[in-house]
């Protein structure tokens, strides 16, 4: 083999080795080997995805765009007037619209928003969640006008969903006694009556008690979609639960 075709072959392994070596870097080594950091949205950030979604879904219901909203924290407290830990609100509103913002401090996979927007003087109420990592927002009650039969679905739902119900209820005795309008647009007074299958109010789990039918009544105050009050037997706080 002569030189000069020696000298031919080793120049082109040389150019086919350095080729293969020339790899692109990967998005990491482009990022100094760290994954892309998550956008972690905040409670007014939510708030703000949300109201485009209700925009784009109910454009004649939702509030306008440049609505001017001011934000301000609430304490979250338990029955007892205690702060709870790991639970967080945020009151969002303006002339004719309030918002509330409920989350849990949790790592940002698990975050989410819930968010009740009501409108006292529109009446107009819809609840969802926005998650913290990526503004997927879910609907859970539609944008609705709280007139008195949709008032009256939120105050039976409170009524079977509260722990004296859920514990010993017997369903087919609730009953819608009386209906009155409030003193505020959008408000209305309901009473409800209901059978529990023993005496007592809230959870019993594991208390002794005796087998009793125990006739209840209700007294549920709904103002633009949201019970501001609900009295049992004119003796036990089903917001609060605990005795008056």
């Amino acid at each position: 083999m002569s030189r000069k075709l020696l000298a031919g072959l080793l120049l082109f392994a040389l150019v086919v080795v350095g080729v293969g070596c020339a790899q692109p870097p990967d998005s990491q080594e482009e990022s100094g080997g760290q994954e892309p950091e998550q956008v972690v949205l905040g409670p007014q950030d939510a708030f703000d995805v949300a109201i485009g979604s209700l925009q784009r879904l109910y454009p004649d219901r939702a509030p306008a765009s440049g609505t001017a909203w001011t934000a301000e924290e609430v304490p979250v407290t338990g029955p007892g007037g205690e702060p709870l830990v790991g639970a967080s609100k945020m009151r969002i509103y303006s002339d004719d619209w309030e918002g509330m913002v409920h989350w849990a401090v949790v790592a940002p996979q698990y975050l989410e928003y819930v968010i009740v927007l009501r409108s006292p003087t529109l009446g107009w109420h819809w609840q969802g969640s926005v998650s913290g990592v990526g503004g997927e927002v879910s609907e859970e009650v539609p944008m609705v006008e709280m007139d008195e039969t949709a008032s009256t679905t939120v105050a039976r739902d409170f009524v079977t969903q509260s722990p004296t119900f859920v514990f010993d209820g017997i369903p087919e005795t609730l009953e819608l006694v009386e209906t009155t309008r409030g003193e505020c647009p959008y408000c209305w007074v309901f009473t409800i009556g209901f059978d529990s299958a023993h005496a007592g109010y809230g959870d019993r789990t594991d208390q002794m008690l005796a087998q009793v039918i125990t006739p209840h009544t209700a007294v549920v105050t709904v103002e633009a979609g949201v019970v501001t009050s609900a009295i049992l037997d004119e003796a036990w706080d089903m917001l609060q639960q605990r005795m008056l």
